[in-house]
């Protein structure tokens, strides 16, 4: 998918990059100026490192090393910084020929959100940190998302509210954050921001300067944050590979989605936000990354997958988990869950409490475990397992293409399992002493041996 071709990643390209993957960074002395900027105080330890921390930030996705140099002449960036009353907090010249020897020259508002180490107003996720961010995506190469420059479009609009046009989706916009949150905008400054650059500027700067392929290799578990607090904010994963988790070990209700940004014009274009009720931090994941895990908590949880081999696992709560076209394994854990499984081959395991089971298309396993529950098993021929202990069950749609596992019972042969059968008006019903099964729509007679492991 070419930038250039794409109104979405185009919005936020300006058609330029820079001639080399090595960026060279210069931070300026007290009273040095460059072009109309004049860095006021020398950078601190804790800011230098805070800002290449941004800057690396961008290279843990793309093809890019930043290194700082103690000379201005020849550095690629070089940054300033000044105390000003007025609205801006940041200025960056992007690499256009037409900037001439101004090219990489940044400035920076250091009098309302700026601070030292125990501050922590320029940490990851802080609001400081997000305007580096910004900035340096301009050094880069790309555009505001909502004006035309250079090559670049104005960003389609998706329904009636920001669209993509939120800093968790793009960092490059001017609504910062994810203003349409459930819980809308963080009142802090030192938390509840980005912490690197979100799916669509990923793409557009892979495009300019290639891919980072060691970030996230072998197995990787990303933990959703359970507090809002130093550190906490949004990140787009780049992963390569290994099989990887999006974990929730709290007792919030969250959600965890495994679905990668589309880039398209529409919802899940920038990707969507795995996150904690009440927290101002999360995940969203890059295009073409393939996150195949999902583990939530103690709460209730909302838990989808992707087109991968899922395993989704809502552990304690009323969760409600939904596979894609992968071959699936879903796991309710406790308390009263949906688990719903999509076009693959899935396995659906409900655990304690009353669960609602829905295979979906394909040759499915559901077994409702302990509790009252309700299997549907869907399009394909299903297999039910129904094991001691399991509680009582119904099965919705049970079909001669179906396969029903009563192996775990120990009977000796078809004739003992009909001796559990007892009819309805509307079910057949088998009481199987350990547990209690009732299959809707069926009489003795349409349930043969063929049908029944034993």
């Amino acid at each position: 998918m070419s930038v250039s071709s794409n109104p979405v990643l185009s919005s936020i390209d300006l058609g330029v990059a820079l001639s080399s993957n090595l960026v060279t960074v210069y931070f300026g002395a007290d009273g040095e100026k460059f072009d109309f900027f004049t860095n006021q105080g020398d950078w601190s330890d804790y800011a230098k490192a805070q800002a290449m921390a941004a800057l690396d930030a961008y290279a843990a996705v793309a093809n890019l090393t930043f290194a700082e140099v103690d000379a201005p002449e020849g550095a690629t960036f070089r940054l300033t910084k000044s105390e000003s009353s007025y609205g801006s907090l940041g200025f960056m010249n992007p690499p256009d020929p037409a900037y001439g020897d101004t090219q990489g020259i940044a400035w920076f508002n250091s009098l309302p959100y700026w601070g030292d180490a125990g501050s922590g107003l320029l940490d990851a996720g802080s609001y400081m940190y997000t305007i580096f961010l910004h900035e340096f995506g301009h050094g880069l190469g790309l555009a505001h998302p909502f004006e035309e420059h250079g090559a670049s479009t104005v960003m389609p609009e998706i329904g009636d509210g920001l669209g993509l046009d939120q800093g968790v989706y793009t960092v490059m916009t001017y609504n910062d954050g994810w203003p349409e949150a459930p819980e809308g905008l963080p009142a802090a400054r030192d938390w509840g921001w980005n912490l690197g650059p979100s799916a669509l500027d990923i793409a557009v700067i892979q495009d300019k300067y290639g891919v980072n392929t060691e970030t996230g290799k072998g197995a990787t578990t990303y933990v959703l944050p359970s507090e809002n607090s130093s550190g906490t904010g949004y990140l787009a994963i780049w992963d390569v590979g290994g099989q990887d988790t999006i974990r929730h070990n709290g007792k919030g209700d969250a959600t965890l989605d495994l679905r990668a940004a589309t880039l398209l014009a529409e919802a899940g274009g920038g990707g969507w936000v795995s996150h904690v009720a009440g927290i101002h931090g999360g995940f969203t994941i890059a295009n073409g990354v393939v996150i195949e895990r999902a583990i939530g908590g103690k709460g209730d949880d909302t838990i989808t997958g992707n087109a991968a081999d899922n395993l989704l696992n809502g552990r304690a709560g009323n969760d409600r988990l939904t596979g894609s076209s992968g071959d699936d394994t879903l796991l309710g854990g406790a308390g009263a869950d949906w688990l719903i499984g999509g076009t693959g081959a899935d396995t659906l395991t409900g655990g304690g409490g009353a669960d609602r089971l829905i295979g979906g298309k394909g040759q499915d396993v559901l077994a409702g475990s302990k509790g009252r529950d309700v299997l549907t098993g869907g399009a394909g021929a299903d297999t039910f397992i129904i094991t001691p202990g399991d509680g009582r069950d119904r099965i919705t749609d049970f079909e001669e293409k179906d396969l029903l596992d009563l192996s775990a019972f120990g009977f000796d042969n078809f004739e003992a399992v009909q001796a559990t059968m007892t009819a309805s008006d509307t079910a057949l019903h088998l009481d199987l002493g350990a547990a209690y099964l009732v299959l809707s729509g069926l009489s003795p007679e349409m349930l043969g041996a063929d049908m029944v492991l034993i």
